[in-house]
């Protein structure tokens, strides 16, 4: 069964830390517009004078992400009742990044009705796949989404680092 900690620590390695571009302020990919009542915001406004890339002096903002991750987004999902410790951590890092379209772009990697909900069936088939077959399958589908939703959205900046965060996790 999957566990957290290691999960987090990988998406703590694709985050990373203060980030201010044409989306606003990010830190270690929490964004300031889609989650204003974060509790870290309180710390990382003491540093008005941060540079994109720069970590936060104070310390307590690390458990805080730590906390954030697990409940708003590890917790929501059944991630712990997944066999393999990688397939976790790619669609929990996935999911980090674009919510439900993990979880159907993974149903479609296994062949499940694309729901966007991991139940039972989900799981079952994820937890009966090889593990790297599944991975593979997995980044190749990501691709596929990310270059339509480039084409589509005229994000074709994006493309490169969207491909660069799944092969990261594949």
């Amino acid at each position: 069964m999957a566990s957290f900690q290691p999960a987090y620590q990988k998406l703590r390695t694709l985050e990373g830390y203060f980030l201010r571009d044409k989306d606003g302020e990010t830190y270690a990919g929490i964004l300031r517009r889609y989650w204003p009542e974060w509790r870290g915001w309180f710390f990382i406004d003491k540093y008005p004078n941060l540079t994109n890339g720069q970590k936060c002096p104070n310390d307590r903002v690390e458990n805080l992400i730590e906390v954030f991750y697990l409940d708003e987004f590890w917790n929501r999902q059944p991630f712990e009742k997944i066999n393999d410790q990688q397939v976790a951590t790619a669609i929990f890092c996935q999911y980090v990044n674009s919510d439900t379209e993990a979880i159907i772009i993974i149903q479609r990697a296994v062949g499940v009705t694309d729901d966007g909900i991991m139940g039972n069936i989900t799981l079952g088939v994820i937890n009966e796949s090889n593990p790297q077959d599944l991975l593979e399958k997995y980044k190749d589908e990501y691709i596929h989404f990310y270059t339509l939703t480039a084409n589509a959205t005229n994000k074709q900046n994006d493309l490169e680092g969207w491909i660069s965060r799944i092969n990261q996790l594949c």
